[in-house]
């Protein structure tokens, strides 16, 4: 259901500024995500622009654009992967920080988050989250081949100095690239 203000006359998408300001925002939440330390891997051999294609298509849509969405049903696209609690808040907080990095509205981001929360029993069957407290307070419960990296936040903030020191403290950290190309049969996310 696209969100739309009637108080406005706007859509959430008009609202957020349109296109420019969305794709941004959404390129942005992709790169985090694929790269990221914690749940990157999921998206090994993924067609990266398609992705973030799909992933606009779906956001525009919500927010009111008239935009079709043309990748496969979500609980599809997810079905091979067993996706755990924590990893879905680890998603959804990747994309709360793009929205706020980009300049989202409070409103706007709780559109996106609210549906995104909607969406879960189609991506996890994880009731609950390994994450305690919610999506940005309290540990995850992370395993990273070769490092003791503990319980971190959801958030990820302790994450950047118990990998390494590419990333700065504070910011999303990316995992090491791995070696040779994707195995064969690994397709995109969309359809």
């Amino acid at each position: 259901m696209p969100a739309a203000d009637p108080a406005l006359g706007a859509s959430a998408f008009e609202r957020l500024g349109g296109e420019p300001v969305l794709r941004p925002i959404i390129e942005d939440f992709v790169a985090h995500m694929v790269d990221d330390a914690m749940i990157g891997f999921h998206f090994d051999g993924v067609d990266r622009p398609q992705l973030a294609q799909r992933e606009y298509e779906l956001s525009a849509a919500l927010l009111g654009a008239g935009v079709v969405y043309r990748g496969r049903p979500i609980r599809d696209v997810h079905a091979s992967r067993p996706i755990f609690g924590g990893q879905f808040m680890r998603r959804r907080e990747l994309l709360r920080q793009a929205l706020v990095r980009g300049g989202a509205s409070d409103d706007i981001v709780a559109i996106m988050l609210a549906h995104v929360d909607r969406l879960r029993p189609l991506v996890t069957r994880e009731a609950g989250s390994s994450c305690l407290g919610g999506a940005d307070v309290g540990p995850l419960l992370v395993s990273v081949p070769g490092r003791d990296v503990g319980n971190l936040p959801c958030d990820g903030g302790a994450l950047a100095p118990a990998l390494s020191g590419r990333a700065e403290a504070g910011s999303v950290a990316s995992r090491p690239p791995r070696p040779g190309p994707p195995p064969e049969g690994e397709g995109g996310a969309g359809g």
